[in-house]
């Protein structure tokens, strides 16, 4: 006679398998394409790699470009997010990137590998300052984070240039750090004032 534990049905939880979703580069223009060509209406198609509260950064396997939606976005992204995006361009900062005008669709979510960050020594930031065209990357400052109202500053040593920590989500957070040693990862996404180095950051800490 069969125990009642024995009888007992087990059921199995169905495994779900994400689908892979594929660049269909026959539709979409690639980021590397936005980048060099003319200031016009582009599409494209990406990963989502940076987030703050009034932009986003989106890579795909030719480059990374800055999406600046303004103030009164939702910030209805997170890191990972595949998306699709139509919008038109425009250059500020001396980098390229897409205006508020830009609309996208979520298509699936993905685990994202950053790699191995440029560390911005105070040598490579008088380097990137001379440029006429600053290039979306993923970088690593190192400095004294500074909050002055709004600004969120990073003095980085041997240099009058500073990491500029754009638009941070959790402000509380960097409150905690002012003053103190940390160490910033994120998207060098342009250059404003001829002296500070925006930066879309992924992670901030004390170093």
């Amino acid at each position: 006679v069969k125990s009642k534990e024995e009888d007992k049905t087990v059921e199995k939880t169905p495994v779900v398998t994400k689908p892979v979703v594929t660049t269909p580069k026959e539709d979409y223009d690639l980021i590397s394409e936005v980048i060099s060509g003319s200031v016009g209406k582009y599409s494209v198609f990406g990963s989502v790699v940076a987030v703050n509260s009034q932009s986003f950064v989106l890579r795909d396997e030719t480059g990374s470009i800055l999406v600046y939606m303004s103030s009164s976005w939702s910030c209805d992204l997170k890191v990972g997010d595949v998306i699709s995006l139509t919008g038109t361009t425009s250059n500020y900062g001396r980098a390229r990137q897409f205006s508020s005008d830009s609309t996208y669709e979520v298509v699936s979510n993905e685990k994202i590998n950053y790699g191995l960050a440029k560390e911005l020594n105070a040598n490579l930031c008088e380097q990137i300052t001379s440029l006429n065209t600053i290039d979306v990357e993923y970088v690593k400052v190192v400095g004294t984070l500074q909050i002055s109202g709004n600004y969120y500053n990073i003095r980085i040593d041997g240099t009058s240039i500073m990491g500029s920590i754009s638009y941070p989500i959790d402000k509380d957070y960097l409150k905690s750090l002012n003053g103190k040693n940390s160490e910033v990862y994120g998207y060098l996404t342009g250059l404003s004032g001829d002296k500070y180095l925006n930066i879309c950051a992924t992670k901030i800490s004390a170093n």
